[in-house]
């Protein structure tokens, strides 16, 4: 976080990663930071609507025999609409008697499922 005019907060973070950058920013990024500014906001403080997200890849650097990293920033828009209806869904998921049937869209649910298969 860093602290802009009279006690209004910026939301910034970082991720690295050994792939390349993102085309966009990942949705799961965009909660994460939609959650930040609304949990300051709880706490009385007000957040810009703009947040920051810096991306670090390394790369090894042969001139200089060792790792060095690439930087990207990402300009964000807090949508705290997004993150309502998403906290909804997770309560009306875990509601349920039956948890769901994982997605085959979904690269986690597909990982987990790979070691049925083993």
């Amino acid at each position: 976080l860093s602290i802009r005019r009279q006690r209004q907060m910026c939301i910034r973070d970082s991720y690295k990663t050994s792939s390349k950058f993102p085309q966009k920013l990942p949705l799961p990024v965009q909660i994460q930071l939609d959650t930040y500014s609304f949990l300051i906001r709880l706490n009385n403080f007000d957040t810009d609507e703009k947040g920051y997200v810096f991306y670090f890849v390394p790369y090894y650097s042969k001139k200089e025999k060792r790792i060095r990293w690439d930087v990207k920033l990402y300009e964000y828009f807090v949508n705290l609409k997004r993150l309502k209806k998403f906290i909804i869904e997770i309560d009306r998921i875990l509601k349920e008697d039956k948890l769901p049937e994982p997605s085959k869209s979904c690269p986690f649910c597909n990982y987990i499922e790979s070691f049925k298969n083993l």
